[in-house]
């Protein structure tokens, strides 16, 4: 009898075999471990929820640390490229803005000190005051990663630009003796039909909406897009009745810019005034907003739902995850909320 053929590595049925082994032996976890699922649309900072997680009730090796390495010095090679194409060529006047420009567009491997000069010189320079920066490195960064023996401190590792696995699982040991497993599905994965039944006894969901998405006003139909998206993705998962959870916990994560942003251009096209509860600032206006909006699309669910209203930045650290997961403890302890 032949044995069965193996499909090749990275393709769709390997991936899926690789997703059965994991759940597989998540379901030798043994009891008492409480189940969490996080959700969001790409580039909501699941990963970086997981990273925080990691960093607050566990630890990073020196091998995973040494990964994170290549990936922060990719990280910085294209922030800094980014921003050299969203100045206008006419912004590079003088001598020195070209030479810094040639330096940053040139093809680099990691951030060299020739390389994090020009990035510094260019940040300094006035042609900048009005760029994106988002996601361009510190000073100190652009300092301590070129000596020799550099390692990512905590912060480093938060600031860190990853995609989210197919499947991330996180072991975890978080407040009041509960010990959590999370679970972080990607949006259109092949693993989205198996885990729904797999954690269809799951009290609690996580929700991440990424707030920076929905502050450029220059982009005001992105952000009805993206809202549109990660209310769809809510709906699907949350509505479906292989998934019986009861408390959802909706993290509204945000940079530390954000409010400098929205107190520099209020989006009053997207965000009106009046939606939502009275808001005592920009950012909380925006917060009440996509939380009424959310809740509002929700409302004709099979199941109801208890929802909590987070607001994080969750790259800063000292960050309220600690107090966030204990309420998510707190959700274990209530009765769940039943159909009706």
């Amino acid at each position: 009898m032949k044995k069965p053929r193996r499909p090749p590595a990275g393709s769709p049925e390997a991936q899926s075999l690789a997703i059965d082994a994991m759940l597989a032996e998540d379901k030798k976890l043994a009891r008492g471990v409480s189940k969490l699922v996080v959700l969001g649309i790409p580039g909501s900072g699941k990963a970086t929820l997981m990273r925080h997680l990691k960093l607050i009730y566990g630890s990073y090796t020196n091998e995973e640390r040494e990964q994170l390495t290549a990936l922060i010095h990719a990280n910085i090679v294209g922030a800094a490229r980014k921003l050299c194409a969203s100045i206008p060529e006419e912004g590079f006047s003088t001598a020195e803005q070209q030479e810094c420009r040639r330096i940053i567009l040139e093809p680099h491997a990691t951030v060299t000190e020739t390389l994090a000069c020009a990035i510094r010189t260019l940040l300094n320079d006035p042609s900048c005051a009005t760029a994106d920066l988002r996601g361009m490195p510190s000073f100190d960064l652009l300092e301590r990663i070129t000596t020799a023996g550099y390692s990512p401190t905590n912060e480093d590792i938060l600031q860190c630009k990853t995609p989210a696995p197919p499947m991330d699982h996180l072991l975890v040991k978080g407040p009041m003796q509960a010990t959590f497993s999370l679970a972080c599905p990607r949006q259109g994965s092949a693993s989205v039909r198996k885990w729904l039944s797999l954690f269809a006894d799951i009290p609690v969901v996580l929700l991440l909406v990424n707030m920076d998405d929905y502050a450029d006003p220059r982009r005001p139909s992105y952000a009805q897009e993206r809202i549109r998206a990660a209310t769809a993705l809510a709906t699907h998962v949350c509505g479906s009745r292989d998934l019986h959870s009861s408390h959802l916990h909706l993290i509204l994560n945000h940079s530390a810019a954000l409010p400098r942003r929205l107190a520099a251009a209020p989006l009053h096209d997207v965000y009106p005034p009046g939606a939502g509860a009275t808001p005592t600032s920009d950012l909380a206006r925006v917060a009440a907003c996509l939380a009424a909006r959310f809740l509002a699309a929700h409302s004709g669910l099979p199941w109801n739902y208890e929802v909590q209203v987070h607001i994080a930045d969750l790259r800063a650290p000292g960050t309220v995850l600690p107090w966030l997961m204990e309420a998510v403890a707190q959700s274990y302890m209530r009765p769940p909320i039943t159909c009706v």
